[in-house]
């Protein structure tokens, strides 16, 4: 990034790169924008993979990737074959001018992926256990990134349990908020209980902040002010811009598409934050 000095990314306790997944309960509230940029932000100085937990596979798209290969082997592979050999599941440096950036590339299969899961013994470790096994593949980056699609399923559960840290994305909206609340609850309290794991949620991200909103300011102080939320609240606040949009419909992240923008300016401020946080 420009101007920053390169930090030694976190190492890992279980993984052979440090795992950062990214979640939100509540669709639209800017997830895979957050996941692409800081993706490809941190790829000017650090060796990053973004993994596509989301069927929508938005994520793939908004780095390049022709979705409709039919050939292409894809996180569905992966969950339903332990087998999946990683060279095979991973897209090389989609976007030729960020080689640091590889993708492993969802599909709409991953909704049929669900339900093959229920099966499974050990359902919600085969990511993790993908990735330890092939850790000799895996521990060639210094981030993996995940993007999820909004609830906890089984294919979100894979990517929340492989994580060295999580951070959410909301918006200031009542659903926004209310989907954080019901990540707190069913991972953070329910689930991380039942799996006897820590909570590892470590950054909470305002997106697509538009201060004419009438209660938008008064909503991102009842965050700041919440005990529950606003210790993981990062302090730079991602407002609504049209060069963010830009990004979803070029597939390029804002440092390739807009490179001297304010909008680049905030995503490497985010990434500061989050590092602070120690969320990356």
């Amino acid at each position: 990034m420009q101007g920053m000095a390169k930090a030694k990314a976190p190492t890992s306790q279980k993984n052979p790169a440090w795992v950062v997944t990214v979640g939100a309960m509540k669709g639209g509230a800017g997830k895979t924008m957050v996941v692409d940029n800081i993706a490809g932000c941190l790829a000017e100085r650090y060796k990053v993979l973004v993994v596509d937990a989301d069927p929508q596979a938005n994520a793939s798209k908004g780095l390049g990737i022709d979705i409709a290969d039919p050939d292409m082997t894809t996180l569905a592979d992966v969950l339903t074959n332990q087998g999946t050999p990683p060279e095979d599941a991973v897209i090389r440096a989609p976007l030729r001018d960020l080689p640091n950036l590889d993708v492993m590339p969802s599909s709409i299969l991953l909704f049929k992926t669900e339900f093959e899961l229920a099966a499974k013994g050990e359902r919600i470790r085969l990511l993790s256990y993908y990735l330890q096994d092939n850790s000799e593949f895996f521990g060639q980056y210094d981030y993996i990134i995940i993007d999820t699609n909004p609830g906890l399923g089984l294919v979100n559960q894979n990517a929340f349990f492989a994580a060295d840290s999580i951070v959410l994305v909301t918006d200031v909206s009542d659903n926004g908020l209310t989907g954080v609340e019901m990540f707190q609850y069913l991972w953070g309290e329910e689930l991380c209980t039942e799996l006897r794991i820590p909570d590892v949620t470590k950054g909470l991200v305002v997106c697509n902040y538009d201060k004419r909103i009438k209660l938008a300011p008064e909503m991102l102080d009842y965050i700041r002010s919440r005990e529950d939320m606003g210790g993981l609240l990062v302090d730079t606040v991602i407002p609504y811009r049209v060069a963010y949009k830009d990004t979803e419909v070029e597939s390029k992240p804002i440092n390739l598409e807009h490179p001297k923008s304010n909008e680049h300016t905030i995503l490497e401020a985010v990434v500061k934050d989050l590092r602070k946080k120690g969320a990356i």
